[in-house]
C-alpha cells in the first residue's frame, strides 16, 4: 500500500447535516475524522489535530466565503492543508461555491464522490511531498556545497602563508636594453617571474602591493643614459626586506664600479657578461637567506679575510679601487708597469677574482677599500 493511500486526519467544519454526513463516509473510508462547528473553533483545534485535509460545509462560506478560507489560511496550523468546499445544494449553484477551495462535494452525496475527491487530494499531496523532497535534495546538495567550499576557504586560509612562500622569485630590471632582456629571458622557465620598472618609485610601490614578501632582486644597467644608478641603488640600500642590486657596467670601469658598491650594489657585472655570468649572479641574489642585508656582501670578503694581504697588496688594492690607471699605479708604488701586472695577477689569485671588478667587488665586500 501506498504511504499516500493509508489513512488521513481530516477536519470537518459545520454542524448540519451535509457535515454530519461527509464526516461519516470519510470514517467509513477509515480516515480519522474530527468535527468543529465554526472556522474559529477549526482554527484553535488545529495545532492539536494537525489535519491532513479539511472539509467546510460552503453554508458557512455563503455569503463571504473567501473571508473564512483567507481566516483558515492564515492559520499556522492549516498553512498548505487542502481545504474542500462542502455544498449541500443538489443542483451545482456554480464556480463561486469553490473559490478559494482545492475541491468541492457537491449534494447528493455518495462514498464513491468522497472517495475520488480523498484519491486527488492524495495525489495533490504526492505532488506537493515530492516537490519538497527534491527541494530538501537540492538544499542538502546546496548546504554541502557550501560547507565544502567553507572547508576550501578554510584551508586555503590555513596554507596561504605556505603557498605565498612557495611563489615564484621576481626579479625586477630598471634601465635595461634588449640585450639585457634576452639574457635574463634565458633563465629557466621556471626560475624567476621578470618585470621591467620605470624608477626605483614604481618599484618600491610594486614591492608593497605584494601580499607577502618573496625573493627578488633587481638589475640596474649603469650603462644607460638617464639612469642615475648609484642614486637608484642608494636609494633601495635601506630596503626591507633586503634587496639584492646587481650593477651593469662598462668593462673596466673600476671607478663606476667602487661607487656602485659602496652605494649597496650586491653584485657587479661587466658588459657584456660572460656566459651565464648574469644568471648565476641572479642565482646567487635570490638565494640571500632570509633577506639578511648583514650577510650578503660580507660573504663575498670571506675569502680576502682568509688570506693575509700585505701592505703593498692592500696599497695596490686601493690604488685599483681608486680608478687609476697601470702607469699611475707604478709611478706611486715605485715599481715597473709590468711588476703591476705581475702583482695583480698574483693578488687576483689569492681572491679568487676574474677580472678587476671581481676584485674590487671583493675588496668593497671584505671592508678593504
Amino acid at each position: 500500500m501506498n504511504a499516500f493511500e493509508c489513512a488521513m486526519r481530516v477536519l470537518v467544519i459545520g454542524e448540519d447535516s451535509a457535515a454530519s454526513q461527509v464526516a461519516g463516509m470519510l470514517k467509513r473510508c477509515g480516515h480519522d475524522v474530527q468535527i468543529a462547528a465554526s472556522a474559529h473553533v477549526a482554527s484553535l483545534q488545529a495545532p492539536a489535530i494537525k489535519p491532513d485535509v479539511v472539509f467546510v460545509n460552503a453554508t458557512l462560506a455563503a455569503p463571504n466565503g473567501l473571508s473564512v478560507v483567507h481566516h483558515l489560511r492564515q492559520t499556522a496550523a492549516l498553512i498548505g492543508t487542502p481545504l474542500i468546499a462542502v455544498s449541500s445544494t443538489v443542483e451545482a449553484p456554480g464556480e463561486s461555491i469553490g473559490e478559494g477551495f482545492d475541491d468541492v462535494v457537491w449534494a447528493p452525496y455518495h462514498l464513491e464522490d468522497i472517495s475520488a475527491v480523498m484519491s486527488r487530494i492524495r495525489d495533490k499531496i504526492a505532488v506537493s511531498c515530492e516537490r519538497l523532497a527534491r527541494a530538501y535534495q537540492q538544499s542538502i546538495h546546496s548546504r554541502e556545497r557550501i560547507n565544502a567550499c567553507r572547508v576550501s576557504l578554510a584551508e586555503y586560509r590555513r596554507n596561504r602563508p605556505a603557498l605565498r612562500s612557495t611563489a615564484r622569485p621576481l626579479v625586477s630590471l630598471l634601465g635595461c636594453g634588449e640585450d639585457v632582456r634576452e639574457m635574463i629571458a634565458s633563465l629557466p622557465a621556471d626560475g624567476a617571474d621578470i618585470a621591467i620598472v620605470r624608477s626605483t618609485a614604481d618599484f618600491l610601490k610594486a614591492r608593497q602591493l605584494e601580499p607577502q614578501p618573496r625573493r627578488d632582486c633587481l638589475v640596474v644597467d649603469a650603462t644607460q643614459q638617464g639612469i642615475d644608478a648609484v642614486a637608484a641603488i642608494s636609494e633601495l640600500a635601506g630596503a626591507r626586506p633586503y634587496l639584492p642590486v646587481i650593477a651593469l657596467v662598462e668593462a673596466g670601469d673600476v671607478t663606476r664600479a667602487v661607487k656602485l658598491m659602496h652605494a649597496g650594489a650586491h653584485d657587479v657585472i661587466e658588459k657584456p657578461p660572460e656566459e651565464h655570468s648574469l644568471a648565476e649572479a641572479i642565482s646567487l641574489a635570490l638565494e640571500v637567506p632570509d633577506f639578511d642585508r648583514d650577510g650578503s656582501t660580507a660573504d663575498i670578503g670571506t675569502a680576502a679575510r682568509s688570506f693575509p694581504l700585505s701592505e703593498a697588496d692592500r696599497r695596490l688594492l686601493h690604488l685599483t679601487a681608486a680608478g687609476k690607471l697601470n702607469k699611475q699605479i707604478a709611478r706611486e708604488l715605485g715599481v715597473s708597469l709590468r711588476t703591476v701586472h705581475i702583482r695583480r695577477a698574483a693578488l687576483m689569485r689569492k681572491l679568487g677574482a676574474g677580472t678587476r671588478i671581481e676584485l674590487i667587488r671583493i675588496a668593497v665586500g671584505a671592508g678593504l677599500c
